[in-house]
């Protein structure tokens, strides 16, 4: 809550005094598609796994800090998972991911951006097999994550106030989602589409 306060009295804060600067604040309206994998250190098990492609959805919204930086954050909704494919298995679960860029404008379309990510998994797990789904409870260490991202976009206006987004996204899990000795860790390449609302 604390968070979210700050957040907000950021946002007034930049609506109030970069209203001048050319850059207003930005709320955005994406599509996503996310091809996840998992990552082992159990070489023989990283064999047999693929990634796994989803796609998802979601809204968010950037600060500006004058003409240049932004800094962004917002709610992704979307799938983490992966492919044994001599199985014919997908194993995945659905969950809300949520970004925390910092943004670098370079002239009128072109940005990029680096920061980090924390997600939190949504119902159980799921398990499909040769067209037939299962579901399991996740273990406690699977119900979030966390990791690094960056970010590379262009944001093409439409008019004063309407913009077209096209980024691509890469995201670094940090947080080791295995139960057993191994360490797995969850990758991210996700491409996102959509309009922002500038005001």
């Amino acid at each position: 809550m604390k968070f979210l306060l700050a957040v907000l009295t950021l946002a007034l804060f930049s609506a109030n005094t970069f209203a001048g600067e050319g850059r207003r604040p930005e709320i955005k309206f994406v599509g996503l598609y996310d091809v996840s994998s998992l990552k082992t250190d159990d070489a023989a098990a990283q064999a047999l796994l693929s990634s796994r492609a989803d796609y998802g959805g979601g809204l968010l919204f950037e600060i500006p800090f004058g003409k240049v930086v932004g800094l962004e954050f917002g709610g992704l909704y979307g799938a983490s998972g992966y492919k044994i494919a001599s199985l014919d298995t997908e194993i995945y679960n659905k969950g809300i991911q949520i970004p925390l860029l910092f943004k670098i404008h370079i002239g009128n379309v072109f940005n990029f951006g680096l920061g980090g990510y924390y997600s939190m998994a949504m119902g159980k797990l799921k398990i499909k097999t040769a067209g037939t789904e299962v579901e399991s409870d996740l273990e406690s260490n699977q119900k979030s994550d966390y990791g690094a991202l960056g970010s590379i976009g262009f944001d093409f206006m439409l008019g004063k106030k309407v913009s077209f987004i096209i980024e691509g996204r890469f995201a670094y899990g940090m947080k080791d989602m295995s139960s057993a000795s191994t360490k797995d860790t969850f990758m991210h390449m996700q491409g996102l589409a959509g309009f922002g609302l500038h005001f």
